[in-house]
């Protein structure tokens, strides 16, 4: 591939920016026990000169062709591995989103992490995580992509135990780190794969091999260095499976997405930032990455995925109580909806939806942590017990805290799909493209775009009643009611709230409302060479209009269903609230649950392991450990028996030697006595002997 001039000025400053945040967490390290104060506002000082170079690449850089820095990083016999970095459109988007998101963030936890003895190491970790999640941006190697992939990983499990000593806390990070360790395990082997087939790890490479693809019946020829390389699209598959598993793992995917909900144990702004924003959409990204290696099988594999898991996410979404499971529910779905683009062939509709995405579900985690953090004050206030997070004990906390119902409103209609907002523009623009692609590959396709359409409505819908039961009706917080005694937030809450939610309008993207599409897909759209082109047919392409229309309708229905179910009335919450007497429906214990998918793994994969580790130690006491103790035994005996052999025998024969030695030398001896009489006389007495002898003879 022939790469493009390398500014050294754009290079600088993206060094600049990406480095800041992890010079804020070797920092933390350092203050982290000597000093309260302080970090978090260098901390968001430095986030801030991080995200302003951020948007002045975007400016500069906009609309100019990919470019590349590349140094030598390590070599393995003739082959040397490159520490190479690229900037192209989707590099520049997710640079701003990662940046502005984390910075907010940080201004958020300002206020919201005030009081904790812990927010030196919050703010230290909130800068390792920045870091690694811009390396994954950044990356233009798949090795480079998987260790910065493995330190979000880590640094996402320091953010959801960062209350460790709350023992939910503490086992919702390991059950995050080791989900991802499944699906991370297929991602390292698709990299295996790809560089024993193609010697190489380099995406742009890569590209630029399957740009000059030739195609010869069933095989795939590539040239690299003069060398000709032959691979099968069955083999693509495969490496396209593995790839996906990774994504499935950091993005929350069906059957991996149990991880997710469990993580809200972690800080709110953490909720926020890691999964809702950044590192659950680095799977999307990392997709859009690679997406030229996707076979069509392993896109319809891609596209169901994607589908069952925003059905599977919005149904579990609808039964919750607890505010932010609602929203990371909601964040499984969404991510669903992206993952179904991608499957279609929507590359850039999709990376459309991740950012809308990032603004209004960060925007109502955020939204949600407002209210959490002012129910907190309160209950400390008054000396009240309660669940702050629990939606059956909120109710008309507009009359309280009248800005962030206002900003959760219209974060609200944005996810819903609702005019006028962004998320109408980006999940508009993926029910079309899913109904162009099931038009042109028709049978069981056209699944997906109905499942499309249902996660649509079931948003609309349980988001409706997330807001009638959180800011309308009576108020039921204890000690609370309709007195007053909640206040809204301080402006380093409400600030980030007003950016997210000014953020998640339509005009940001299109001037045009009803518009199809946005200026945002141009920037990451690439006209490039993929494994699908060569034999995918063309989409045929849907009437925007006649799917906008729809999507409307359908949204609108949910909002209403939600209106008129969820209108309190004075008795539809408290109904909620208080012990049911007849035992809930099947559809409502199956979305309460998440479909019984933790339970099911319990009862398969976790009670396997568990039973192998107790065959484990079964064999272990009862089998390893005998077999050690009698060998310890045998090996005892076997000492004594030796010991006495070498005491008895070994030492005997040596010492009867000794004597015997000894016997004969004190005779020798004897005639050595240096007396000249007693040799004469022996000398005679063996002569008489050998005279004697030979007379006999």
């Amino acid at each position: 591939m022939e790469q493009q001039p390398t500014n050294i000025w754009i290079w600088s400053a993206i060094a600049v920016l990406w480095l800041l945040p992890l010079l804020s967490f070797v920092i933390g390290l350092v203050l982290w026990r000597r000093r309260k104060d302080g970090l978090g506002k260098f901390s968001t000082s430095l986030l801030a000169v991080s995200t302003l170079l951020s948007w002045a690449i975007f400016g500069v850089n906009f609309g100019v062709p990919e470019s590349f820095f590349s140094v030598s990083w390590w070599t393995v016999g003739d082959t040397e591995f490159s520490f190479s970095l690229a900037l192209s459109g989707i590099t520049q988007l997710l640079l701003v989103i990662v940046s502005t998101v984390s910075l907010l963030v940080h201004v958020y936890s300002l206020e919201y992490m005030k009081d904790d003895p812990g927010k030196n190491r919050y703010f230290a970790c909130l800068g390792l995580f920045t870091f690694s999640m811009l390396g994954i941006v950044l990356s233009d190697s798949l090795l480079l992509i998987f260790c910065f992939w493995e330190l979000v990983g880590t640094s996402s499990y320091f953010l959801i135990g960062f209350w460790y000593k709350k023992e939910s806390a503490a086992l919702a990070s390991f059950k995050a780190f080791l989900v991802n360790r499944v699906g991370d395990l297929g991602f390292l082997i698709g990299i295996c794969l790809i560089y024993a087939i193609f010697k190489t790890l380099s995406i742009s490479e890569l590209q630029g091999m399957v740009d000059a693809i030739q195609w010869k019946g069933e095989v795939f020829n590539f040239e690299k260095n003069g060398e000709l390389i032959s691979s099968s699209p069955f083999m693509f598959t495969v490496i396209s499976i593995c790839l996906l598993g990774g994504a499935v793992g950091k993005s929350a995917q069906f059957p991996l997405q149990v991880w997710l909900p469990d993580a809200m144990e972690g800080p709110t702004p953490v909720s926020a930032l890691i999964h809702a924003a950044t590192m659950v959409a680095a799977g999307i990204y990392f997709i859009a990455r690679v997406f030229f290696l996707f076979t069509p099988p392993a896109l319809f594999i891609v596209a169901f995925i994607g589908a069952i898991t925003a059905v599977m996410g919005a149904v579990a979404a609808i039964s919750q109580y607890d505010i932010k499971k609602v929203l990371a529910f909601s964040t499984i779905s969404q991510l669903g909806f992206m993952v179904l683009a991608l499957g279609v062939g929507g590359r850039e509709e999709g990376l459309f939806h991740l950012a809308t995405h990032a603004a209004f579900k960060a925007g109502l985690f955020l939204a949600a942590g407002s209210i959490i953090h002012a129910l907190h004050r309160f209950a400390h206030e008054t000396h009240a017990h309660f669940d702050a997070q629990d939606m059956r004990l909120m109710g008309g906390i507009r009359r309280f805290m009248p800005t962030t119902f206002l900003v959760f409103l219209l974060l609200a209609l944005a996810i819903s799909g609702i005019p006028m907002f962004s998320g109408f523009l980006s999940k508009d623009a993926i029910i079309t493209k899913a109904f162009s692609w099931a038009s042109a590959e028709g049978g069981v396709r056209w699944i997906v775009p109905m499942l499309a359409l249902f996660s649509a409505f079931l948003t609309a819908f349980y988001m409706s009643r997330l807001v009638m039961l959180v800011f309308f009706g009576s108020n039921k917080t204890p000690l609370l009611g309709n007195k007053g005694g909640l206040t809204e937030n301080g402006k380093l809450i409400t600030i980030p709230l007003l950016v997210l939610a000014a953020g998640s309008l339509w005009i940001w993207f299109n001037w045009n409302p009803f518009g199809q599409g946005s200026w945002l897909m141009d920037l990451v759209a690439t006209d490039r060479s993929t494994i699908s082109g060569l034999y995918l047919e063309t989409t045929n392409e849907i009437p925007h209009k006649t799917i906008a229309i729809i999507s409307i309708l359908v949204s609108l229905t949910g909002v209403g269903l939600g209106y008129v179910m969820y209108d309190e009335d004075e008795h539809q919450a408290i109904a909620e609230l208080e012990e049911k007497t007849s035992k809930p429906g099947f559809w409502s214990e199956l979305s309460f649950n998440n479909w019984y998918l933790n339970e099911l793994y319990d009862q398969t994969v976790v009670y396997s392991f568990n039973q192998l580790t107790k065959a484990s130690s079964w064999a272990d006491r009862r089998v390893i450990d005998p077999v050690v103790n009698l060998t310890g035994v045998l090996m005892v005996v076997t000492s004594v028996v030796v010991g006495w052999f070498d005491k008895k025998v070994v030492d005997g024969l040596v010492q009867l030697t000794v004597r015997i030695t000894e016997f004969f030398g004190n005779i020798a001896r004897s005639f050595q006595g240096g007396a000249v009489q007693k040799y004469i006389a022996w000398s005679l007495f063996f002569t008489l002997l050998v005279v004697t002898w030979i007379l006999i003879k």
